[in-house]
């Protein structure tokens, strides 16, 4: 077993360190003991440990699991717990928690309220173009100033390019 202490309140306390199953050269502290489970079990897929039902930290071999069921410290408390919930029969509804179903309510679902989201596009597109003027539509088939000088620029580069091949033709 991977949690050893000499008594009960040393068993609870978060500074306590604890020897690692997977690796015993690992000391953890119990606070981070469970994380550094997850990480060390990653490390080590070939040992075949297994968790304890009472105490997710007890780490113990397969071929051992049923001997520290038998033998767990932690077991005492989930018993002493669950005979108290059977005992009284309305502290059993604490265990069980609230299961009852909500009861179903459209109220709400479909009302779309006083949004028309058509005026809403209106009145943010007119916002916009005050704001920064967009030119949505064009009317006529002239290039841009861009698109020109990226023109010129090609007609350019064509030009130079038959200047070459005549050069080397000559």
């Amino acid at each position: 077993m991977a949690w050893t202490a000499s008594t009960e309140w040393e068993r609870w306390d978060p500074e306590q360190y604890v020897v690692c199953p997977f690796d015993s050269s690992h000391r953890i502290t119990a606070a981070r003991f469970q994380r550094h489970l997850v990480k060390c079990r990653k490390n080590f897929p070939n040992k075949d440990f297994v968790s304890c039902p009472f105490n997710a930290t007890h780490q113990v071999l397969r071929p051992h699991l049923r001997n520290h069921i038998c033998q767990c410290p932690d077991k005492n408390v989930v018993e002493a717990t669950m005979n108290e919930c059977y005992q009284d029969p309305e502290s059993l509804d604490r265990l069980r928690g609230d299961t009852s179903v909500p009861s179903y309510q459209t109220p709400g679902l479909y009302d779309v309220g006083d949004e028309d989201w058509d005026t809403e596009m209106a009145e943010n597109e007119q916002m916009f173009c005050t704001v920064a003027p967009v030119i949505t539509h064009r009317h006529s088939n002239e290039p841009t100033r861009f698109e020109q000088q990226s023109l010129m620029g090609l007609k350019h580069q064509v030009l130079k390019r038959e200047i070459k091949q005549k050069a080397l033709q000559e």
